[in-house]
């Protein structure tokens, strides 16, 4: 007679049905068990690492479906001031990824120079920029979009001028709130 380690706990002798069926069930219990703890390290593991080196950015459009803004989360590289600004523009400019929200810009609109002084954002456009196609905000909308897209992600900036072929656009004179 075989005797297993539990056996007495149970009071049901070694060799019977009743046992080892308890015993297939726990070992199912625990492999599986062992199977999710692993999958679930695993993907956290994955997560950590797609995210290292990144920051969440988040990005706002206009809505084709209504009139409200809409929001997309994107992750960008983790960089420090203008670098940081620079590629969080040029990400803006590629448009939204939701066919349902509308660009800022048409196609083709890049983003000539962009720098800071003094808490201050300059941003030089194309002269795409100031065209108004099907499927993009109006000229004054996108500029305030893009106010308030540079507002939200980077809120130590204190003002910002928009000049589209170097000539500025909808002067702000006004500080971010």
């Amino acid at each position: 007679m075989v005797l297993y380690p539990l056996s007495f706990i149970l009071n049901v002798p070694g060799d019977s049905p009743g046992y080892n069926c308890f015993m297939k069930k726990k070992a199912v219990f625990l492999t599986t068990l062992l199977f999710l703890s692993v999958g679930i390290s695993l993907f956290c593991y994955i997560q950590k690492s797609v995210n290292a080196g990144s920051v969440r950015r988040l990005f706002i459009f206009e809505s084709y479906d209504n009139s409200e803004r809409s929001m997309e989360v994107r992750y960008l590289h983790e960089k420090n001031g203008e670098a940081a600004v620079r590629e969080f523009i040029e990400e803006l400019l590629l448009g939204p990824m939701s066919d349902r929200y509308i660009r800022l810009f048409p196609y083709g609109t890049r983003l000539l120079s962009c720098f800071i002084r003094d808490n201050v954002l300059y941003i030089d456009l194309s002269e795409e920029a100031a065209l108004r196609t099907e499927g993009t905000s109006d000229t004054e909308r996108a500029c305030t979009l893009l106010k308030e897209n540079v507002r939200q992600n980077f809120a130590d900036l204190t003002d910002y001028k928009i000049f589209m072929m170097g000539n500025e656009v909808y002067a702000s004179g006004t500080v971010f709130e």
